[in-house]
C-alpha cells in the first residue's frame, strides 16, 4: 500500500487553494524532498497540479506519472480540486500535505498522524 499525500498550491490574493493528490511514495524524503529540490517555484507547482492527481511524483513532469495523461484515466475523477478553505482539502484520507504558500514556500503537515497545523519544509524533514 502506498504513502498517500496531497499537494497544494495557495493562490494569490486570498483566492483559495489548488491541490492534487500523489498515491505513492508521498513521505517526506521521497515527495517532500522532490519537491523541495525540484519544484522550488510556483510558476512549477503550477504546471505540476495542471496535470492533475499522480501515482508518483518525480524530478520532472515528464518522469512523474499522471493518471489522466499517463493512464488514460478519467479526468473527472482525477482533476485538481479547489477550496476556499485549507482544511477542506487536508481532511481526506493522506498521510502527509504539502502547502506552497503564495510567497513560493514548502510547509509540510503529517495530517495522517491529526496534525493540522504546518511546520516549514527543510532539508532537515527529508534527509531523515
Amino acid at each position: 500500500m502506498g504513502t498517500s499525500a496531497i499537494i497544494i498550491l495557495e493562490k494569490e490574493n486570498n483566492q483559495g487553494f489548488d491541490a492534487v493528490s500523489v498515491n505513492y511514495d508521498g513521505y517526506l524524503n521521497h515527495t517532500g524532498r522532490m519537491l523541495l529540490q525540484h519544484y522550488n517555484s510556483v510558476e512549477k507547482v503550477q504546471e505540476l497540479i495542471q496535470l492533475g492527481d499522480l501515482s508518483f511524483l518525480d524530478q520532472t513532469l515528464q518522469e512523474s506519472i499522471f493518471y489522466h495523461r499517463d493512464r488514460n484515466e478519467s479526468w473527472y475523477n482525477n482533476n485538481p480540486r479547489q477550496s476556499s478553505r485549507l482544511h477542506d482539502l487536508t481532511m481526506f484520507d493522506y498521510s502527509w500535505a504539502y502547502l506552497m504558500d503564495r510567497d513560493g514556500t514548502w510547509k509540510v503537515a503529517h495530517v495522517g498522524m491529526g496534525q493540522d497545523s504546518f511546520e516549514l519544509l527543510t532539508s532537515k524533514h527529508t534527509d531523515e
